[in-house]
C-alpha cells in the first residue's frame, strides 16, 4: 500500500517485538479525525486500512477509501476552511495538518494528518512517521488503478494554482546538499533527519539535518530550505538546535522553534521563534521573529 513505510517498517522489524505491518479497522481513524472526516467515511462504498510500526515510538496509519466524488465535496470544502494547507500532489489534491504535541511532556509526539483526492478514491495517512509518505501512498494507488490517472485533473486545475511539482525527491535532496553543510556528518537515510517537511508542490519547505550518529537534546540541526525543488540556503547562517517540528503556516510560510540550554541543562529550554516565509517579488526567504543568542 505504502512503499515507503513499509520499507522503514521492515527496516524496524528485528527490533520490534511483533508485527510491523498489518491491516487496520476504522477506529483509530474516528478517534483521531474530525466530524466532517467521519461523516464522509461513512459514505464510503470500500476502505482498506494498513498500519505501519516504524519505530519504538513512530508509527502511522493509512487508508484507501472508495468515496465518490459528490460525496468528498464537504469533506473538501470543510478542509479549506480549517488550517489544512492545500497543495497539489502530481494530479491529486492534497490537504496536510500538524497536531501538535504536549510541550511539556518528557516525548513531544506531534501527529500528522494528510488526506489525498483523486478520482473517487480518498486517501488518509494520519501518524507521528518522519518521513514523506505521501507519494508513496499515491503511487500505491495509481499503481493498483492505472484508470484514475487523468481523472481529478480538471478539478485540481481549477482550484488549485501552484507552480509544477517535479525535480529531486526528499531522500535525493537531502543526499545532494547535505554534503555542502559543515559540521557533519549528517544523517543521511532518514531515520533521524526530517523529511517530512519536503515538498516540491509548495513554495517553501525544508529538511531538517541530524547527526550521525544521532542525537543528544542540543546538538546542531540545521534547517536547509527549498523553492519548490530547488535548494535556496540554510534556514540561518549559524544553525542551532530545533526544538519540535518545524511548523507549517501556509503554503510559503514555516515557523521554526529554536531551543538552548537554561541554567538547568536538563531542565525547561530556552527557546526562540522565527518566521521564515518566500518572497516572490525578491525571490528570497525573508525572516522574523527572535533566535537564540550569539
Amino acid at each position: 500500500m505504502n512503499a515507503t513505510a513499509k520499507t522503514e517498517a521492515d527496516a524496524f522489524a528485528p527490533n520490534a517485538s511483533g508485527a510491523t505491518v498489518k491491516e487496520t479497522g476504522l477506529d483509530s481513524f474516528l478517534s483521531q479525525a474530525g466530524p466532517i472526516a467521519r461523516e464522509a467515511m461513512a459514505k464510503a462504498v470500500a476502505v482498506k486500512g494498513c498500519s505501519f510500526n516504524v519505530y519504538f515510538t513512530n508509527g502511522l496509519s493509512e487508508w484507501v477509501a472508495e468515496v465518490s466524488q459528490a460525496d468528498q465535496v464537504p469533506l473538501i470544502a470543510g478542509l479549506r476552511e480549517s488550517d489544512y494547507v492545500e497543495s497539489q500532489l502530481g494530479e491529486a489534491l492534497r490537504f496536510n495538518y500538524t497536531e501538535e504535541g504536549d510541550p511539556n511532556a518528557f516525548l513531544k509526539i506531534d501527529t500528522h494528518f494528510t488526506y489525498i483526492f483523486i478520482g473517487d478514491i480518498w486517501i488518509s495517512i494520519i501518524g507521528n512517521g518522519q518521513l514523506d509518505y505521501d507519494q508513496a501512498a499515491l503511487d500505491g494507488v495509481l499503481a493498483a488503478n492505472p484508470s484514475l490517472s487523468g481523472e481529478s485533473e480538471s478539478r485540481s486545475s481549477k482550484t488549485i494554482t501552484v507552480q509544477k511539482c517535479g525535480g529531486d525527491t526528499a531522500q535525493e535532496a537531502m543526499a545532494k546538499w547535505a554534503a555542502t553543510v559543515e559540521r557533519g556528518p549528517w544523517d543521511l537515510t532518514g531515520q533521524f533527519s526530517e523529511l517530512s517537511g519536503y515538498d516540491t508542490c509548495a513554495s517553501l519547505s525544508w529538511i531538517v539535518l541530524r547527526p550521525e550518529p544521532c542525537c543528544t537534546r542540543f546538538n546542531i540541526t540545521p534547517v536547509l530550505l527549498f523553492h519548490y525543488s530547488e535548494y535556496v540556503g540554510l534556514a540561518t547562517k549559524k544553525p542551532y538546535a530545533v526544538e519540535g517540528e518545524i511548523r507549517r503556516l501556509g503554503a510559503d510560510t514555516i515557523s521554526v522553534t529554536y531551543m538552548w540550554p537554561g541554567d538547568d541543562p536538563y531542565g525547561t529550554a530556552n527557546t526562540a521563534i522565527s518566521t521564515f516565509a518566500w518572497d516572490e517579488k525578491s525571490g528570497s526567504i525573508t525572516r522574523q521573529g527572535n533566535l537564540p543568542p550569539s
